[in-house]
């Protein structure tokens, strides 16, 4: 209610005014329904990676196992391919020694430059003697 004064005279005056407020919640309620229907998606989708993951690991491992397996089995045939290649050689030598003095005569000398290294290496009775000069 206000009043308005005219030529002396007061009179009241009365403001009507009609306020019209309409509220929608139907956005909110289908957005909550699509988030309900988002989460199940979600759900099953990381349950459905979490399958394949475990999948994949079982997969992996199988095959790091048949590696294994495999690599185990080559080396194992190497081995037993390597000792007849070094007694054919160890025979080869032998026989060759037999044929050639010389040869058998250098393998000697070098047998005992092996073996005078070792015992230089290992500390021996040459200790004195490398500080005189004569080994």
């Amino acid at each position: 209610l206000t009043w308005t004064t005219r030529v002396g005279l007061i009179t009241p005056m009365v403001d009507l005014a009609t306020l019209g407020l309409k509220i929608d919640s139907s956005q909110a309620v289908n957005a909550a329904g699509d988030l309900d229907k988002l989460t199940g998606a979600a759900t099953r989708t990381e349950g459905g990676v979490v399958k394949a993951l475990l999948a994949a690991t079982k997969a992996v491992n199988g095959a790091t196992a048949a590696v294994n397996s495999s690599t185990g089995a080559i080396m194992k045939g190497l081995e037993q391919m390597q000792r007849p290649a070094a007694q054919a050689a160890r025979s080869f030598d032998q026989i060759r020694s037999s044929l050639d003095p010389l040869y058998s005569a250098s393998q000697r000398y070098a047998t005992v430059q092996r073996e005078l290294a070792d015992l230089r290496r290992g500390g021996s009775v040459f200790d004195g003697l490398v500080d005189t000069g004569f080994v």
